[in-house]
């Protein structure tokens, strides 16, 4: 693969780990103050998108949806979704 190629992708990991991050840190932050919510689907994109390790790290940095099993259930579905997608584009890559 190109420089250019891993360039990107390493950017895209940092920034979407970071907004994955950042939306666990707004939502606990909403949540104390007790104003509007981040919708769960709007925490489980950016882990969709490859942002797992930052959510998680929003998660328990925050200690935010810790204690909710239901949206730990979505989240590792949406992790095992998102670690489907890398393998089926890496391997696609591989072929090319």
């Amino acid at each position: 693969m190109s420089e250019t190629l891993w360039l990107g992708l390493a950017v895209w990991a940092g920034l979407i780990n970071a907004i994955a991050c950042g939306l666990m840190g707004i939502d606990k932050r909403r949540a104390r103050r007790q104003v509007d919510r981040i919708s769960e689907w709007h925490l489980l994109v950016p882990v969709l998108l490859g942002g797992a390790p930052g959510s998680l790290a929003g998660m328990l940095l925050f200690r935010h949806k810790t204690r909710k099993r239901s949206f730990q259930a979505k989240w590792l579905l949406a992790c095992l979704a998102s670690l489907s997608a890398i393998g089926a584009g890496a391997w696609w890559l591989t072929q090319a």
